[in-house]
């Protein structure tokens, strides 16, 4: 028989609503039946979290080697961080919550490069509360690409409607003109390219890319990106044979999802890619971190302190993260 894949899920900030929308999507059979999940993190909050749900499952707790000791249709428990009852405040950002989930985070990443567990799938936290709190994170893709030393990196959002790539990730929208350059639309449309072939298992992808201004540009109207940058950057790449198209005006491009020949768009920035994508998939998207050397997904939403004390959490996003983690990880293994 063949091994499950085991995957790792970091709890994310134990305030928000991460062991909720876990514990939630470990109840759902295909995942258990299609894998070995692992819960990175503490196993207090989970018995909180499955007492106030009524799930009733058996917790295997593990001990490093983790793999030593890993049971099949049980929740195993990789207890890193020690708390006590009083430490949970759901729905208020504490410090023992934003380090309580940075520690499962970098626990994870070495359990992956350790190849202890297969894949990582990421709960929530809150940047700004660690930013706050001194530890400079601009987020979890940009901290898993730094531990495990990977420079080339692409921030793609996933949903059975479409798959949205970003240029540019976390930045003011001021400083994105002066980010995008030639260089890293071309390394960013490879990743994407790759991942759409490799992860993905589209033989011959076709990518859309998006202008950076107004009716792209509109001949230098609003803007000369799209000439100076955007433009040789495409056909830099239609050079190379990866099938592109573009930079087209975003408002019109996203609007042809449904009939769109595309098999992904590339954004320029951050709320480019993410409107269209959170309007049409939200609650069933999924965060990819494409080129790693590491398999990692997460939901698309944040840590949801304002319901994170009245259980009605929708677990979609999650299910969907650990779901195609585990598909990626079995192409990568072919």
């Amino acid at each position: 028989m063949k091994k499950k894949p085991v995957i790792g899920i970091t709890m994310g900030d134990f305030n928000g609503i991460g062991p909720e929308v876990i514990a939630k999507s470990l109840l759902d059979n295909k995942i258990i039946s299609q894998s070995i999940p692992v819960i990175i993190g503490n196993e207090l909050v989970f018995k909180d979290i499955f007492n106030k749900l009524n799930i009733k499952k058996n917790i295997n707790l593990l001990l490093p080697p983790i793999y030593k000791n890993i049971l099949e249709n049980s929740i195993n428990i990789y207890s890193i961080i020690k708390l006590k009852n009083k430490d949970i405040k759901r729905g208020f950002s504490t410090e023992k919550g934003d380090i309580a989930a940075f520690q499962s985070l970098k626990e994870a990443i070495t359990l992956c490069l350790k190849g202890e567990i297969d894949a990582i799938v990421t709960g929530p936290l809150s940047k700004s509360s660690l930013n706050r709190r001194g530890h400079f994170f601009q987020g979890q893709t940009e901290f898993i690409a730094k531990e495990s030393g990977c420079e080339k990196y692409l921030m793609l959002m996933v949903s059975k409607q479409m798959k949205v790539g970003l240029v540019t990730t976390h930045h003011p929208l001021s400083d994105i003109p002066s980010l995008i350059s030639e260089k890293l639309i071309v390394e960013k449309c490879e990743i994407l390219y790759n991942s759409l072939r490799d992860d993905f298992n589209i033989s011959n992808p076709l990518i859309g890319v998006c202008a950076l201004n107004p009716h792209a540009g509109d001949n230098k109207l609003f803007g000369d990106e799209e000439e100076k940058i955007i433009k040789p950057a495409v056909k830099f790449l239609q050079k190379k044979g990866i099938n592109i198209e573009g930079p087209f005006s975003s408002d019109s491009l996203f609007f042809k999802y449904r009939t769109s020949k595309f098999s992904a768009f590339l954004a320029m920035y951050h709320d480019q890619g993410l409107i269209p994508f959170k309007l049409i998939s939200f609650n069933k998207g999924v965060n990819y971190s494409a080129g790693l050397p590491l398999v990692r997904t997460s939901p698309d939403h944040g840590v949801g302190y304002d319901i994170a004390t009245k259980m009605i959490a929708d677990e979609t996003s999650m299910k969907e993260a650990i779901k195609l983690a585990i598909k990626i990880v079995k192409r990568r293994s072919h």
